[in-house]
């Protein structure tokens, strides 16, 4: 290691910790102070609630994956004609 790395090093170091500054002070913000704010505060509000995890995990066990699976390697087969015979064809057309 040279000492024109190390000094590369420590202006990288000091560019991503002023970023990370950034982001901290960001996040404080939306935290603490745009909550208290009405129209904001009543736009939150008015916002529909996400799914917990529960609930997906729920979801996601009626899936039935077998047949995804089935689906998708179905439409990969005929996609797969389909570039074979645009191929064909313009073969035809240009010999």
């Amino acid at each position: 290691m040279t000492p024109d790395m190390i000094e590369e090093g420590v202006v990288c170091l000091g560019i991503f910790g002023a970023f990370l500054l950034i982001l901290a002070a960001g996040c404080l913000i939306a935290d603490f102070v745009l909550p208290h704010i009405r129209p904001l505060e009543r736009y939150l509000e008015s916002l529909p609630e996400f799914d917990d995890d529960e609930e997906l995990a729920r979801i996601y066990e009626r899936i039935d994956w077998k047949r995804v699976g089935r689906q998708y390697k179905k439409m990969l087969r005929k996609s797969a004609a389909r570039q074979k015979k645009r191929i064909k064809a313009i073969v035809k057309k240009y010999l």
